[in-house]
């Protein structure tokens, strides 16, 4: 290597890069900076100490010096990442080949004081001089790649491109007006109904949460939920679509129900299953007709409190569906000790494959098993409804039996379902299910 740069030295990691930046301006080729970052290494160093997370680093910085050609310049900043600067092809090919290279050495295990710890590594990259020319500019948009390839899982590998840094720019302001969202009455309810694969009837609808932005138009939940889960704003949000939801179930046809999404968030509040109660209260709802969804991804916490939470609101009479089911890593153990009333199956799973096939008709002998309802959920083809219902899932959502509706459009749309005709014909699947429902 040409530069090794500690924390502890005088120069810093700006200045040393500016330096070797100079050098390769001036050769006028392309080249490319990487910042690699240790996967989980924060939770490592605070259990087995700092002076342990050191020597960790330093076998770290070994590995990728013998990883590169000799005279390339890394330094190590101020905490577990590293930045490597090489002149490179515009296309930079060969950059990804050596930073694959450099994330397979990184994530070998590694022995220290007779430990033996695994870490991975994930990576940034940003090519020059098409996306810039100064360190700081260009650290910038390499951590931006770097936090982009941590939220696709450890040990990724990401390329910086404009629209990253547009995706920021947005998330800035989406956080902004979020704050003041629910008290100018930007946010929506709207419903989608849930049917009987049997009748094609609905059987209850599920609350969806949408944001009608002044200047932006409608915004997707997935564009604000994670924002409004971190900066907290989501148990205020979540409380407003729980009493809104109720309000309207009050108004539904017996015995339709209402199944509203709960965050994670608000499932570790111990004040979630009041806020439930109160919802139910003031809407005169009786609590058999409301469900609460969480994804399966809860199920990895299992705290005390969270099977507390999920407890009491089943012992209050409220319906429990587990959301996503089949996507997540949660085991058959976990799901058979919870009170989940209501499996709701991955669109993704609901396919023509021998393989979904197969998974589809395990979860709903799982369901069977357990006493709980299955629902395929995100059904938007015929065939796709067929496969759901020749696997034997009882319950059925998507586009193909409606969409998401406005609250004002219920009863229209709850009137064409009542009068749907059981579907006489299944096709597309080769082999029937009979089961006792079917």
């Amino acid at each position: 290597m040409r530069v090794r740069v500690g924390v502890d030295q005088k120069q810093s990691a700006l200045e040393i890069l500016e330096l070797e930046l100079a050098l390769l301006r001036s050769t006028k080729e392309g080249f490319a900076l990487l910042l690699i970052g240790l996967d989980r290494f924060r939770a490592l160093s605070d259990v087995l100490g700092y002076s342990f997370g050191e020597e960790v680093l330093y076998v770290a910085e070994q590995r990728i010096a013998a990883g590169l050609r000799e005279g390339v310049c890394v330094v190590r900043l101020a905490n577990d990442e590293f930045v490597v600067l090489l002149a490179c092809s515009p296309m930079g090919e060969e950059t990804a080949i050596i930073a694959r290279r450099l994330a397979d050495q990184l994530q070998r295990p590694y022995s220290i004081r007779g430990e033996v710890v695994n870490l991975s590594a994930s990576i940034g990259i940003v090519l020059g001089p098409q996306h810039g020319l100064e360190a700081e500019l260009l650290l910038n948009r390499a951590a931006i790649a770097l936090r982009s390839a941590k939220a696709s899982g450890s040990g990724t590998i990401e390329f910086f491109a404009a629209a990253m840094e547009e995706r920021i720019k947005m998330r800035h302001v989406l956080t902004a007006d979020l704050q003041q969202a629910l008290a100018l009455h930007q946010f929506e309810v709207h419903y989608q109904p849930q049917v009987s694969m049997k009748t094609r009837q609905a059987t209850g609808l599920e609350a969806l949460l949408r944001w009608r932005h002044p200047t932006l138009g409608m915004i997707s939940p997935a564009e604000f939920i994670a924002i409004a889960e971190q900066t907290g704003l989501i148990t205020s949000i979540g409380e407003w679509v729980l009493h809104t939801a109720c309000r309207q179930a009050a108004l539904l046809p017996h015995p339709l129900s209402m199944a509203v999404n709960a965050s994670p968030i608000q499932f570790r509040d111990s004040a979630f299953v009041n806020s439930v109660k109160r919802a139910l209260a003031s809407a005169r709802l009786p609590p058999g007709r409301l469900e609460i969804e969480v994804t399966e991804g809860i199920l990895l916490e299992h705290t005390d409190n969270i099977i507390r939470t999920l407890n009491d609101l089943h012992a209050a009479g409220v319906r429990l569906a587990i959301d996503d089911f089949g996507t997540g890593y949660s085991s058959l153990g976990q799901l058979a000790k919870l009170p989940f009333d209501t499996i709701k199956i991955d669109r993704a799973l609901v396919g023509p494959s021998v393989q979904q096939r197969a998974i589809v008709r395990s979860i709903v002998a799982l369901g069977d098993g357990l006493g709980m309802s299955v629902l395929a959920e995100g059904l938007e083809t015929e065939e796709e409804y067929d496969n759901a219902r020749f696997a034997g899932c009882q319950l059925g959502q998507g586009y193909l039996l409606g969409k998401a509706t406005p609250a004002a459009q219920l009863e229209e749309l709850i009137s064409r379902l009542s009068r749907q005709p059981a579907p006489l014909r299944l096709t597309g699947c080769r082999r029937p299910i009979v089961r006792k429902w079917a």
